[in-house]
């Protein structure tokens, strides 16, 4: 695949001056996807995983936690160099798969006893309790487990990105400050009120939605991660 050396060098002047307050995210969104227009494939997944780092609801300066601030810079490394990227992937259970297959099967034999008894009420009353845990009780998604297996994507190990991380320091970053680069976007209050709206939004359409829902919950995850292509390496997952 062509390596676009403009496409790479847009990409890593954006993130530098992202990184050092030079630009907001809605200035950073517009140029990361004007980036994007390019054979460049690599260059083109870069753009879309940095999609998943800010929020283009709010004209925000960065905001990011130590490992993505690392992460950011590891980026600004692979850019310089010509190394492509490739997808591995692997598949785990959902964390609410169980759920998903438990509360199905209540609602399943709540209503064949409806059906046996010719009332409502033991459905009606399978189907609130199922959507009440699914809402209340269900467990917290995890994190991509790849990033575990891979801490210093993307490159695949620790000995191959202290080798090119001195292409990072070309952009001449800052020292990381989480009172700077890590301050939330939204306030505790405003975080607060969009968790209501979107409780309140699930309860109201969750009574129509709860069996699709668990089924979507029923199959196992694929899990991605990017990372560059290197001749020598062994691949320790599937390609996708």
């Amino acid at each position: 695949m062509p390596v676009n050396r403009a496409a790479r060098d847009e990409l890593f002047q954006v993130i530098g001056a992202y990184m050092k307050g030079e630009i907001r995210s809605f200035e950073f969104d517009d140029r990361i996807w004007n980036a994007y227009r390019t054979d460049d494939e690599s260059a083109k997944r870069v753009s879309s995983i940095l999609w998943h780092y800010y929020d283009d609801c709010i004209d925000h300066p960065i905001s990011a936690p130590p490992e993505v601030w690392d992460y950011f810079r590891r980026i600004l490394a692979f850019l310089k160099t010509d190394l492509e990227l490739e997808t591995l992937s692997q598949k785990t259970w959902r964390p609410g798969s169980r759920y998903a297959a438990l509360g199905l099967g209540l609602m399943a034999l709540a209503a064949l006893i409806s059906y046996a008894t010719a009332s409502a009420l033991p459905l009606a009353a399978v189907y609130v309790l199922v959507g009440l845990g699914w809402l209340f009780v269900k467990p917290v998604p995890v994190l991509n487990p790849l990033y575990r297996l891979f801490p210093c994507a993307p490159f695949r190990d620790e000995a191959t990105w202290r080798s090119y991380e001195v292409l990072a320091e070309e952009r001449d970053l800052p020292l990381y400050d989480p009172t700077v680069h890590g301050k939330p976007v939204r306030s505790a209050r405003s975080r607060r009120w969009l968790s209501i709206q979107q409780y309140v939004l699930a309860m109201l359409f969750l009574p129509v939605a709860l069996p699709v829902i668990l089924l979507c919950a029923l199959p196992r995850k694929t899990w991605r991660i990017e990372l560059a292509k290197l001749p020598e390496t062994s691949r320790q997952l599937n390609p996708v």
